[in-house]
């Protein structure tokens, strides 16, 4: 039980590996994955939040809280922390893939440069487009 966090993030990781081989196209499904694993995060939260005051509220009228409602809680707070999880590793991953990226870029922009002195044939033939990065 207390690998299941690493099996779940190895898991994810080998899920995400092919993605890694697409980096444009791989860039923008994380970005989206991200967005809809935090949306997800912020759902449950509020699930969380309502919760914790129906037992704020519970337990001004009765001294015992429910069972049913502390077990509730302590799901959604384990759901939180699996989804947080996930979140970071995306992120993990999501830098990773921009700065390989990046280095294809650089190499790119270097491998033009280099080869330009090879004649005029080059340039008559396609003109050169600055390399666009995303911020």
């Amino acid at each position: 039980m207390k690998y299941a966090p690493f099996y779940a993030a190895s898991l994810l990781l080998a899920a995400l590996a092919p993605a890694a081989l697409r980096p444009e196209s791989a860039v923008q499904n994380l970005e989206f994955r991200l967005m809809a694993i935090e949306r997800r995060l912020d759902q449950l939260q509020s699930r969380v939040d309502v919760v914790e005051s129906q037992q704020r509220m519970s337990g001004l009228q009765s001294s015992n809280p429910p069972v049913a409602l502390t077990e509730s809680v302590l799901e959604l707070q384990s759901r939180q922390l699996s989804q947080e999880q996930q979140i970071i590793a995306l992120q993990q991953h999501l830098l990773a893939l921009r700065k390989q990226i990046d280095t294809l870029a650089e190499k790119g922009a270097k491998e033009g440069a280099t080869g330009e002195g090879t004649g005029e044939e080059k340039s008559k033939s396609k003109p050169e487009q600055p390399v666009r990065r995303r911020p």
